[in-house]
């Protein structure tokens, strides 16, 4: 079955009031003309857009081809040439693209903008993401009260640590988390932690040996130009002037500094889970997505395996309890 005459102008972009207005005037007035409209008091955009419409009906104009549909996107929504242009492009891409490889999607947009479209990193916004929190968890104490600090029996964020500061030997945090210490208890167990004290705000701060406290990995989203070799999961964008965009996660180790703040990169995003991984990925890649035009998308699997810390791993947001650091 057809689309209506009215069914067809609504697909056109006319609202069902102009189209009610055109068969109003047509019945009342046999035809619809400037004039006419100026009397009946409309404005003089309004009146465009019901001669335009009018001459679509009667035969005298037609979208058949790709410059039809520019002029038409034109009058419709008064934007300029080139912005009408982008949309039939895309409107032709979303109807054929999915019938190209990459290479020739690529040459046919570097074809249409490559001369008129230069992108950059520099269409990003730029990150202010230049440290991050360490983090540690904390297994293997024996002696009570001590062992409400065992990450184990905390799930997700709750079995982290801040860390203050780090050596070979020790790991130092602050905690909210304070055992219930009687009279006389000691503050420093030889080999596994020592109390250091309370901070202002009521905190504790524990020195833990590397015995029992391990620093965590941690994950960055990384926004580049350049294809990763390595990667935890990554989403390759095609932007409309045929430059590819990355964008991935990393492991970036236990250390507090970000070095992939470079000319090419942008970081917008971290984490230590490895189930927030792709979520935070596909993020990313929505953001870089819009701001370049993008035009295809390929999601591609890590190539390297993410681990919270050595032989721990995360499952189901909880530090599994049958391993021990």
């Amino acid at each position: 079955m057809g689309i209506t005459r009215e069914e067809e102008l609504l697909q056109l972009g006319f609202s069902r009031r102009e189209i009610e207005i055109d068969c109003w005037i047509n019945a009342n007035y046999g035809r619809v003309t400037a004039q006419l409209c100026r009397k009946l008091g409309m404005s003089e955009d309004e009146i465009k857009r019901i001669i335009y419409m009018e001459k679509l009906i009667r035969g005298e104009a037609s979208i058949g081809s790709d410059s039809d549909r520019i002029r038409h996107l034109k009058k419709m929504y008064n934007i300029s040439g080139e912005e009408a242009k982008q949309i039939v492009f895309r409107e032709s891409i979303a109807n054929t693209g999915h019938m190209m490889t990459d290479d020739e999607l690529i040459k046919k947009l570097k074809t249409t903008y490559g001369k008129e479209v230069k992108q950059t990193i520099n269409d990003l916004k730029v990150s202010k993401i230049y440290e991050i929190t360490q983090v540690a968890v904390v297994d293997g104490i024996q002696e009570e009260p001590y062992t409400i600090w065992n990450s184990r029996q905390y799930k997700g964020k709750e079995a982290l640590y801040k860390v203050i500061s780090a050596t070979g030997k020790s790991v130092t945090v602050e905690t909210s988390r304070k055992p219930k210490l009687q009279y006389g208890a000691r503050k420093k167990i030889d080999g596994v932690l020592e109390i250091l004290g309370i901070t202002q705000d009521g905190k504790a701060v524990i020195k833990f040996s590397t015995n029992v406290c391990k620093l965590c990995n941690r994950f960055v989203v990384v926004a580049s130009t350049k294809r990763p070799q390595i990667h935890i999961g990554c989403v390759t964008i095609i932007g409309m002037s045929g430059r590819k965009f990355y964008v991935y996660a990393k492991n970036i180790g236990s250390s507090h500094k970000i070095k992939n703040n470079t000319s090419a990169d942008r970081i917008y995003s971290y984490g230590v889970f490895s189930q927030d991984i792709n979520e935070r990925v596909q993020q990313t890649a929505m953001y870089v997505y819009s701001k370049v035009g993008g035009v295809r998308t390929e999601f591609e699997r890590a190539n390297e395996e993410y681990r919270v810390i050595g032989n721990i791993r995360v499952v189901d947001d909880s530090v599994e309890s049958e391993i021990d650091i």
